[in-house]
C-alpha cells in the first residue's frame, strides 16, 4: 500500500499564527479597521489572504486587493525572524523520510511566502510537491488543493494523511475520505476533533509514526464483527 503525507504550513509546520496575527491587525488598522481577537481568529480557518482581506475590507478591486496583499507581506516579513517550526516536526520528518513516505505541503498562503518559509528553514527539500493558494485559487472550504496533492503525489484520496490545524480544512478532508491529524493546542484542539480529526496533538513531540500508519489498517476481524452487532 503507498500512501502519503500532506502538512498545512501555518501552524503545523511553522509556529507562525502569533506573526500573522500582528501582521493583519496592523495592516487592518492601517486601513481603517479595529478587529477583536475572537474576529481574528477568521485568518486560521484556511482562508486564502485575498478572501481575508474581502471578509473584513468589503468588496475591493484587483488593484486593491494587490496593494493591501504585498503591503501585508512587507508587514509579515517584518516579524519572520520570530518565527520558528512546531516543535518536533525535523525530527518527525526524518521518521517520515526514513519510511519513504512521499509528503506534500498544501498552503492556503502565497506560493512567494510559502516558498520563503520552507526555504528560509531549511525544508523545501523535504517535500515533493508544494502547492499554495495560488495554484488552486481557492481556499480551504473546498478540498481541492488536497486532491490536487494526492494526484501529484500519485496517490488515492483513501490513502492520504493530512495534518491540519484548520476546522474546515479537517471537515473537507474527512468528506473525501482522507485521514486526518489536528495539530493544536487549548481549546482549538477540542473544535478540531470535534470536526472529525482521527488525532489531535499540540506539536510533533509525542506523534509516533506507527500510530498513523495504523490508520491506514483495515479494522480486524473481531472489531468488524463487533461493529456490525445491533446494539
Amino acid at each position: 500500500m503507498r500512501i502519503a503525507f500532506v502538512f498545512d504550513m501555518d501552524g503545523v509546520l511553522f509556529d507562525s499564527h502569533p506573526a500573522h496575527r500582528l501582521a493583519w491587525r496592523e495592516l487592518l488598522r492601517e486601513a481603517g479597521k479595529e478587529v477583536t481577537e475572537a474576529e481574528l481568529d477568521y485568518i486560521l480557518e484556511g482562508t486564502t489572504r485575498d478572501e481575508i482581506l474581502c471578509h473584513f475590507l468589503g468588496p475591493l478591486s484587483p488593484e486593491q486587493i494587490a496593494h493591501y496583499a504585498t503591503q501585508k507581506d512587507a508587514i509579515f516579513q517584518q516579524k519572520e525572524d520570530r518565527v520558528q517550526t512546531i516543535a518536533g516536526i525535523e525530527e518527525f520528518l526524518d521518521l517520515v523520510e526514513a519510511a519513504a513516505i512521499p509528503m506534500a505541503v498544501a498552503s492556503s498562503g502565497s506560493k512567494a511566502r510559502v516558498d520563503r518559509m520552507l526555504d528560509k528553514h531549511g525544508l523545501s527539500g523535504r517535500f515533493a510537491v508544494v502547492l499554495t493558494s495560488d495554484d488552486v485559487g481557492v481556499g480551504k472550504e473546498s478540498p481541492a488543493i488536497f486532491l490536487r496533492a494526492a494526484e501529484e503525489l500519485h496517490v488515492r484520496p483513501c490513502d492520504v494523511l493530512v495534518l491540519e490545524d484548520a476546522v474546515r480544512a479537517v471537515e473537507v478532508v474527512k468528506k473525501v475520505g482522507m485521514k486526518c491529524i489536528g495539530i493544536a493546542a487549548g481549546t482549538r484542539s477540542s473544535k478540531l476533533a470535534k470536526a472529525g480529526a482521527d488525532l489531535v496533538l499540540p506539536d510533533f513531540t509525542e506523534l509516533k509514526l506507527s500510530d498513523l500508519l495504523n490508520l491506514f489498517q483495515p479494522p480486524s476481524a473481531a472489531e468488524h464483527k463487533a461493529a456490525s452487532l445491533p446494539s
